[in-house]
């Protein structure tokens, strides 16, 4: 049951963070980089090196980055 909670908090916490992002857009979608940034924050505390997201900038419509921001760690 814990482990249910847990998920259920991690996936609501996912989705305010990228709407925040949308908010931040006016709407426009979410950097992929940024997702990605948010989401791997926790687990960088220790060590910034730990984890490098490269690339060129991908803006993913709404819809989509909500699914992405959801299937992350």
């Amino acid at each position: 049951m814990d482990g249910l909670k847990q998920a259920i908090a991690g996936r609501l916490q996912a989705l305010a963070s990228v709407h925040h992002l949308f908010v931040e857009s006016r709407w426009n979608g979410a950097d992929v980089r940024t997702i990605a940034s948010q989401e791997l924050a926790p687990y960088c505390k220790s060590d910034a090196n730990r984890a490098q997201i490269d690339g060129e900038r991908v803006l993913l419509e709404p819809p989509l980055a909500q699914t992405v921001a959801g299937r992350l760690p």
